[in-house]
């Protein structure tokens, strides 16, 4: 995806979220590309915590959103609400997925990816014994990696060294 159409799709995104009323914490969106360009399906706020929410916003800001969450939950008090316009950081992840279907029988390279610059945390998930079926599907995501930079550009460039360090070791079995 391009910058200028990111772009179009987060401020599309914040006009949904905010004549919706989301106007603190995180929200989601589904968005499909039509032939018109960006089309927004769905716009929900975004509290039990995925991958960005739970890990790279604590990096990227020094801030959990779910905490705060839940201290409201708890006595009604939110942080400030510019808390998370101030980056300490730019964050980001990357899935670890299988080359192909079979079952896990061992995941290499972990120690060699944490000692990479900026890599700040490697989440696996699923193990040996996991058998995945279908690469298309969330079931074939078998853990993540979390890293840290001045830019996008620069966390992309380290989350994609990570990634050559792992090796994902398969089975060549047929699954049904």
């Amino acid at each position: 995806i391009e910058l200028e159409e990111q772009q179009h799709v987060y401020k599309l995104l914040e006009r949904a979220s905010r004549t919706l009323q989301l106007d603190w914490g995180p929200v989601k969106a589904d968005v499909i590309r039509g032939p018109d360009g960006p089309v927004l399906i769905e716009v929900t706020p975004r509290f039990h915590g995925d991958v960005s929410t739970s890990f790279c916003c604590p990096i990227a800001h020094g801030v959990s959103p779910v905490q705060h969450w839940m201290q409201w939950l708890s006595n009604a008090r939110l942080p400030e609400q510019d808390v998370f316009l101030r980056d300490t950081c730019k964050a980001g992840w990357a899935g670890i997925f299988p080359r192909h279907v079979g079952t896990v029988e061992k995941i290499n390279g972990v120690q060699h990816a944490l000692e990479l610059p900026g890599i700040v945390k490697v989440l696996l998930r699923r193990g040996p014994g996991w058998r995945v079926q279908h690469l298309g599907d969330n079931r074939a995501v078998l853990g993540f990696l979390f890293a840290t930079g001045h830019d996008s550009v620069q966390v992309r460039k380290r989350l994609s060294a990570a990634i050559e360090k792992i090796q994902v070791v398969m089975s060549h079995e047929n699954t049904p």
